[in-house]
């Protein structure tokens, strides 16, 4: 087990955290209780994010299992905010709580971005350069 900054630590053990937590209440952890009361499977779905959240934090523990987590994290979060986070900025873009609903979530998406990981797609190294957007990441 190897830890590359004491801020990747803290970023694998809140994901662990919030899986925690998820498992504990036995519904959505606080980051991911914006889905309609009225959807289907909305049960399943918060045994889902649970199951990521865990999953995904224990795996950025691991040099060896650390890139996949976070190309994965990144993924899920990223759908996430744009399927149950975007709704509030439009719905109310006038309104300071839709930003703030969505920030959450956008600050874990900006976290995993600013990984080697992440930024070694094509898409990122477009955006970010060939040296990729930071050094955060093993």
């Amino acid at each position: 087990m190897r830890v590359a900054s004491v801020g990747h630590a803290v970023f694998a053990a809140t994901m662990v955290a919030l899986g925690v937590l998820g498992l504990i209440q036995g519904g959505f952890a606080p980051i991911w209780d914006s889905v309609p009361k009225g959807l289907p499977a909305r049960a399943a779905l918060a045994y889902l994010c649970t199951l990521v959240s865990l999953a995904c934090g224990i795996a950025l523990f691991w040099r060896r299992t650390a890139a996949a987590a976070a190309r994965a994290l990144f993924v899920y979060l990223l759908l996430w905010l744009l399927a149950f986070k975007a709704r509030f900025i439009l719905t109310g873009p006038l309104v300071e709580g839709s930003y703030q609903a969505c920030g959450e979530t956008a600050v874990l998406v900006a976290r995993l971005t600013a990984t080697d990981d992440v930024s070694a797609s094509p898409s990122a190294r477009a955006a970010c350069g060939s040296q990729g957007c930071s050094t955060a990441w093993p």
